[in-house]
């Protein structure tokens, strides 16, 4: 996995506190499986950051086939800390690409995912299974996990004291899968 251009946060049974799972830095959560996830920020608002998104990427261990349906899951979980006033979003996806994303350029936020969802997660608790399907159109090399969806286009539910300028999204992003067979 690699970053596309932000700065998400690895965390793992056996890393120190901060990064550690489950005892992580934006709360408390066990991964869905195993002992690592990945935390990102899918939305954030600052007077100085429009569109403000973190999205990993991954090169996939097959190119995937033009004509082909493909099946893809994965699990979010809202985080339960943060140091700012907290946002639930929906919107968050994945979109595949035939080349890598630059690690120091924010992937573009240009309204499209092959697969994302509609529903405002806001579980703390309990992990939430996003899925779904397309037809590749072209021969994918990489995926990439995140919101690539613009603020006007992204619905949210903020929470927390409601006089703070920062406002942010954060979820945790386990057992990502791409498959033939659903």
């Amino acid at each position: 996995w690699f970053s596309c251009g932000s700065s998400p946060d690895y965390y793992n049974g056996c890393a120190p506190i901060p990064f550690n799972v489950p005892n992580a830095q934006q709360g408390f959560q066990y991964a869905h499986t195993g002992l690592g996830m990945v935390g990102i920020l899918t939305w954030y608002n600052t007077s100085w950051v429009p569109n403000g998104r973190e999205i990993i990427g991954a090169q996939l261990t097959n190119t995937l086939q033009i004509g082909q349906k493909y099946f893809v899951s994965f699990f979010v979980n809202s985080s339960n800390n943060s140091p700012y006033r907290h946002v639930s979003n929906n919107k968050i996806g994945a979109r595949f690409s035939t080349v890598k994303s630059n690690t120091t350029v924010i992937a573009p936020i240009n309204n499209f995912a092959h697969v994302k969802t509609n529903v405002i997660y806001q579980d703390t608790l309990n992990w939430f299974k996003i899925t779904g399907s397309f037809v590749a159109d072209s021969s994918y090399k990489y995926i990439n996990v995140g919101n690539f969806y613009d603020d006007l286009n992204t619905d949210t539910i903020s929470y927390g004291p409601s006089n703070m300028q920062t406002a942010w999204s954060y979820y945790y992003i386990d057992d990502i899968c791409v498959s033939t067979d659903s």
